[in-house]
């Protein structure tokens, strides 16, 4: 949550790394060839066709259980028909009934989805405007309600900036000051788990490869 609207984690993800190749002049590297993940994705590649062709040669020797398809059929949940078939066999007429009627609303509604999406959007940045508690100049436009999602666009990116620069200023300040940052333990542990498990299957497939058991990928 940033200054009065929200923020998908994908978008703060996102945001972060342009902004530290910004700072750092990194972005050149985004166009340099990703010859060490070439080679990578290659030794995952061919030890997981080994581990799959490996699971296989058990289930045919009997060392391992052959897992069962289960062949009963599945309800598509966005078709009307095999629904409506379902509840004809194992359900009574008064659900019947209101399944119909249910569906009949639906058919009816999908017909006005884009005209709904645009309402549901414009109510929206409407709302999100109004809980701001100063003004928001409204750009002109032939439409209003282009007018608005544009007007709050703008604003979304005015308080975005003021937020990192603040973000920024708390930053100089714990360091100037040796003030610990906030840490969210779980996800750190969460993500050195993966780091550590990425990195033992790595080296597990360079091993397979017939190549020292680290890292060292030249």
């Amino acid at each position: 949550f940033v200054s009065g609207f929200y923020l998908t984690e994908c978008q703060l993800i996102l945001g972060r790394y342009r902004l530290y190749n910004t700072i750092k002049g990194a972005g050149t590297y985004l166009v340099l060839p990703t010859l060490k993940t070439d080679i990578e994705r290659n030794y995952e590649s061919n030890y997981r066709d080994f581990k799959i062709n490996e699971h296989n040669e058990a289930i045919a020797t009997g060392n391992k259980e052959r897992p069962t398809r289960d062949d009963r059929p599945n309800i598509d949940a966005e078709s009307h028909q095999m629904t409506l078939d379902f509840i004809k066999r194992f359900e009574d007429e008064e659900v019947l009934r209101k399944y119909r009627v249910y569906a009949h609303h639906e058919e009816n509604d999908s017909k006005d989805a884009h005209q709904k999406y645009q309402e549901e959007k414009l109510a929206w940045n409407f709302k999100n405007m109004l809980r701001e508690n100063e003004p928001i100049p409204i750009d002109s436009n032939d439409d209003f309600r282009e007018a608005i999602k544009i007007s709050y666009k703008e604003f979304e990116k005015r308080k975005t900036i003021a937020a990192i620069e603040t973000a920024y200023e708390d930053y100089l300040f714990r360091i100037e000051n040796k003030m610990s940052f906030e840490r969210d333990e779980e996800e750190i542990d969460q993500a050195k788990d993966w780091i550590r498990r990425t990195k033992e299957y790595l080296i597990e497939a360079r091993v397979f490869a017939g190549c020292p058991a680290d890292l060292d990928m030249f």
